[in-house]
């Protein structure tokens, strides 16, 4: 009963850590990704 109840946890605070490092980086990827619109925009 204790390994059931852990391994959720554990597989959500995976899933958390994950999250809490992809997000930053698609932050990272879309902010990029809107300078070069920007950019592109101003070029033209």
């Amino acid at each position: 009963m204790i390994k059931e109840i852990k391994s959720p946890v554990l597989s959500e605070m995976k899933a958390a850590g994950l999250l809490s490092v992809i997000l930053p980086l698609l932050d990272q990827s879309t902010a990029r990704n809107q300078g070069i619109h920007k950019t592109e925009t101003c070029d033209s």
